[in-house]
């Protein structure tokens, strides 16, 4: 008796994960639970990584960054993202100068955990936002959250802008708001 020669299996294509929000939901308290902070920033990263993605996918199908401006990009990756059953994300402006954008989440999945602190859901949702914007505008994006819709807002509501401005910002911020004695030592 010869050893039988293992085969290796075939990738015919990509497989596809489909979970109910509850259950999506308890997997990423688990990482909370267990990290902490941590945890978190995890979770959050999780996010960013499935924007770029999303984002990639999105731009590959439309003919690349030339085939269409930003804004309609944007709006395709977050159209796709709803009828994926992230909620209803919309584009709610953009400005290519400033690089500011306003998008806004209704029916979000994860609403029932909105303001406590089980953010697990937000933190996926924001991070998922994040890339998308971050990829198709190609600089890092940060947001500040405007409204949530576990707290009587209606929808989830972010603003996002490119991270170098934010801090180009908070430091002028800082520099503004410190006593002349001190700015010396800056």
């Amino acid at each position: 008796m010869g050893a039988e020669e293992k085969k290796p299996i075939e990738k015919k294509r990509d497989s596809l994960l489909l979970m109910r929000p509850d259950s999506f939901l308890k997997m990423i308290q688990a990482l909370t639970n267990s990290f902490g902070s941590s945890g978190a920033a995890m979770i959050f990263n999780m996010g960013l990584g499935c924007g770029y993605s999303e984002a990639t996918q999105v731009r590959e199908d439309n003919g690349g960054f030339r085939s269409l401006d930003k804004r309609e990009l944007l709006s395709k990756a977050f159209l796709r993202i709803s009828q994926e059953g992230w909620g209803q994300v919309e584009l709610v402006y953009y400005d290519p100068v400033s690089g500011l954008m306003g998008v806004e989440v209704k029916n979000n999945p994860f609403v029932d955990g909105c303001g406590t602190e089980r953010l697990e859901g937000c933190h996926f949702l924001k991070g998922y936002i994040a890339g998308i914007a971050s990829e198709m505008l190609e600089t890092d994006m940060v947001y500040t959250v405007n409204g949530c819709a576990g707290i009587q807002d209606g929808a989830c509501q972010l603003q996002l802008e490119r991270a170098s401005d934010r801090s180009k910002r908070k430091i002028k911020e800082l520099i503004e708001n410190t006593p002349s004695d001190q700015t010396n030592a800056l």
